[in-house]
């Protein structure tokens, strides 16, 4: 299990010997080795440790790192087990080579394993459990038409808003029709002729007549869809009648509508409460 310390007191070969450093690092190796005997792994780690700092010798990273896989303590293991596979100055012997090198795959390869299973179990513990539901008394025909509706529109609603989208429509092209109009306005102060000029006036003219046609039948339009719609959340004959909706109550209580000075834009507001 341990690799004898004597080949790494020798020293490199740019490193002078010192005698006592040299006897300090055998016997703390000595005393790791007595620890390591009587299953004493952390007091066998601490004096090879020691040892290490009398004398930087592989041979001793090496057995500390056997120590801190003893204790489980798998990432201070692999560290001390790389420190002696690259140490210059006193490297390993050969024979220990080889065996350092298991050593680090097999510790990168639990440290991978425990990683994993750590994921794993942390994605397992913030897993939303499926909520248990209570098991509810069985509705009539007439309750699961009305349950049904109060989840969403009905027929009338979904009419108030394809309503409600057409007159958007009329609005939007009445503001075109207002726009252009005011550029061909723009456009008159340069006409000198008074026969051209009278007849793009009555050309704007006629337009801006029929942008606002556009306008008021939007606005109207509009109007009328969100209406619908209002009758159709509204309605009480199609809520459910045993308990309130889990959705949002929403109540609207009318409906206004504004439009610009100078006829080009408009503006529609649905007055209630979410």
């Amino acid at each position: 299990m341990l690799a004898s310390s004597h080949p790494a007191l020798a020293g490199g070969p740019s490193t002078p010997d010192d005698p006592a450093k040299i006897v300090a690092a055998q016997k703390h190796f000595d005393e790791g080795v007595a620890a390591y005997q009587r299953e004493a792994y952390d007091v066998a780690l601490e004096e090879f440790r020691q040892a290490y700092d009398q004398v930087p010798a592989a041979v001793f990273l090496y057995n500390a790192a056997r120590m801190a896989e003893k204790l489980e303590r798998l990432d201070e293991s692999l560290k001390l087990a790389e420190l002696a596979h690259f140490q210059i100055e006193r490297p390993l012997p050969p024979p220990l080579v080889e065996k350092t090198n298991e050593l680090i795959e097999r510790l990168n390869h639990s440290l991978a394993k425990a990683d994993a299973k750590r994921k794993k179990n942390i994605a397992m513990k913030y897993t939303p459990k499926p909520m248990a539901q209570a098991p509810t008394p069985a509705a009539s025909a007439a309750d699961t038409e009305r349950a049904g509706h109060a989840s969403g529109w009905s027929a009338l609603g979904y009419s108030g808003a394809g309503i409600a989208v057409v007159g958007i429509g009329l609005i939007g092209a009445a503001t075109y029709l207002g726009a252009d109009a005011s550029a061909q306005l723009d456009e008159l102060a340069t006409v000198t002729s008074a026969t051209d000029y009278n007849e793009r006036r009555a050309n704007i003219e006629s337009q801006q007549s029929m942008g606002q046609g556009f306008l008021y039948s939007g606005i109207a339009t509009v109007a009328l869809g969100g209406a619908f719609i209002a009758w159709d959340l509204m309605s009480p004959t199609e809520r459910p009648s045993r308990e309130p909706s889990t959705s949002g109550n929403v109540s609207i209580s009318g409906v206004s509508a504004s439009i610009s000075a100078d006829s080009t834009s408009a503006g529609i507001m649905l007055r209630g409460v979410y």
